[in-house]
């Protein structure tokens, strides 16, 4: 008596395509300047937008109303955030 299910007996033989693309290959070009063009217009937009509705005079003088320990302590938290992100992807 055969067997109903004879193609879970061999599974890869029957996905092994050489058409299909694996998802360990290294990004495209195109793909790369898609995302950083796409970064650099959101940036830019957040940019204008806090340029053209935000109080930079205000900025200022709160920016040097704090403490410089704890702006430095901030920057340096958010850099190893950043790092620590960029370093799941390796």
């Amino acid at each position: 008596m055969g067997s109903r299910h004879s193609d879970l007996a061999e599974p890869d033989k029957q996905f092994a395509t050489s058409d299909t693309p694996s998802l360990s290959s290294d990004p495209s070009k195109i793909g790369l300047l898609i995302g950083w063009g796409t970064g650099i217009l959101i940036l830019g937009s957040l940019i204008g937008l806090v340029l053209r509705f935000g109080d930079i005079h205000l900025f200022v003088v709160t920016l040097q109303s704090t403490d410089p320990g704890c702006l430095a302590a901030a920057l340096i938290v958010q850099t190893v955030t950043y790092f620590c992100a960029a370093t799941i992807w390796l």
